[in-house]
């Protein structure tokens, strides 16, 4: 086969690369540069690496730690904002509650007959009597304003008092004239 693309040039081995350029035909004899490879070894700092590439550097904290003080005032703000958060959070979730104590004691009518001697409450049973649901239910319809008897039970607390016959009760609301009147009630 002839070259067509120059047929006055120069041999083929004096050409240069800007008479090669020229319309490609196909064939794999027109190409002039011929691929040339290079075996590097080491790195110029003098470090090893295989095919995959160099070796990742080591984790340094200080790139990091000089963007933040570059950037400082996104800190500053950022933390003021999560204070203004935190703060709006408590304020939503706690609140301010009120407990309200009264002691009760247990007292057993004397009974002057022998022959019929009720047996002593024990001081779980008389605490389980202060949680019964009719006695929550008359309570409830007492409180002014109404509270429902699931809100008195979940309010409420019993204390049996150890080897004793006092029981403490308490209250825990959210006004304080509300927990000491309801407190009064189971005293009642």
């Amino acid at each position: 086969m002839k070259d067509k693309s120059n047929t006055g040039a120069a041999p083929r081995s004096k050409r240069y690369a800007s008479q090669e350029v020229g319309p490609w035909d196909g064939s794999s004899w027109e190409t002039t540069a011929q691929p040339e490879v290079t075996y590097v070894s080491a790195e110029p700092d003098g470090t090893a690496f295989d095919a995959i590439g160099p070796p990742p550097a080591a984790f340094s904290p200080w790139p990091l730690f000089e963007r933040l003080i570059a950037q400082w005032h996104w800190l500053l703000l950022g933390g003021c904002a999560a204070a203004v958060l935190g703060l709006l959070t408590g304020i939503a979730l706690w609140q301010t509650r009120y407990t309200a104590n009264a002691q009760l004691l247990r007292f057993e009518t004397p009974n002057n007959s022998e022959y019929f001697k009720p047996r002593q409450l024990s001081e779980q049973t008389f605490a389980s009597l202060l949680r019964s649901p009719e006695l929550l239910r008359d309570v409830s319809a007492q409180t002014k304003p109404p509270l429902s008897p699931e809100q008195v039970a979940s309010s409420l607390t019993v204390a049996p008092e150890r080897n004793s016959d006092v029981v403490t009760v308490s209250i825990t609301l959210s006004n304080p004239q509300r927990a000491i009147d309801t407190a009064n009630l189971f005293a009642n």
